[in-house]
């Protein structure tokens, strides 16, 4: 399904922009996204990291059973170091994917595909949030795109519904902020 919509929007389907970059402008880009996506990894990580911390030390230390408190303790603390290597090595496999790709953006009312990593928020329970150009002195325009989808989990009381929110920061090439402002807000519009 996803390959199929990138097909069609690599052929102009539904195309709204497709920018190529200059290969230093692409490794600054590549940085950027490295640095965005392991703080965001970051704190997701610190996050969960407490959760378990509070979970796995209440069972150490209330379990009427010290032995099973602490091999519970024991199982939260591996699963916390293996959420640790994902949320540091993920970023890095991904700083590496986009080191190797084509300097190139896509951009449709689908989605978006970035060197190649490809972000649709069209599809069944998905839904664009917001778009907004982002400019700073001294710095690339970006477009921060946050779309959400429904995520479905099993828990104690049944399936959970839930959104699932995700920001992607498309670079904007110098002199095409107008362009990147009108697609903001046609986005917007949707």
């Amino acid at each position: 399904m996803q390959l199929a919509w990138l097909r069609r929007l690599i052929a102009g389907d539904g195309l709204l922009a497709h920018w190529q970059f200059a290969g230093e402008d692409w490794q600054t880009i590549v940085a950027q996204d490295f640095r965005f996506s392991r703080r965001q990894n970051l704190s997701r990580l610190l996050i969960m990291g407490l959760m378990i911390v509070m979970v796995g030390g209440g069972f150490a230390l209330f379990a009427p059973d010290r032995g099973a408190g602490g091999v519970v303790a024991l199982i939260m603390l591996g699963l916390l170091i293996v959420l640790a290597l994902v949320a540091m090595l993920l970023p890095a496999w991904t700083h590496r994917r986009l080191s190797r790709a084509q300097p190139v953006v896509w951009i449709g009312a689908e989605g978006v595909c970035v060197g190649n990593q490809a972000q649709r928020w069209s599809g069944f329970g998905s839904r664009l949030e917001s778009v907004q150009l982002d400019h700073r002195e001294g710095a690339m325009a970006q477009l921060a795109v946050r779309y959400s989808m429904v995520r479905t989990m099993t828990g104690p009381v049944g399936l959970q519904r839930f959104r699932d929110e995700h920001t992607v920061l498309v670079p904007v090439p110098p002199g095409r902020e107008s362009e990147a402002e009108a697609i903001a807000q046609r986005l917007s519009k949707r």
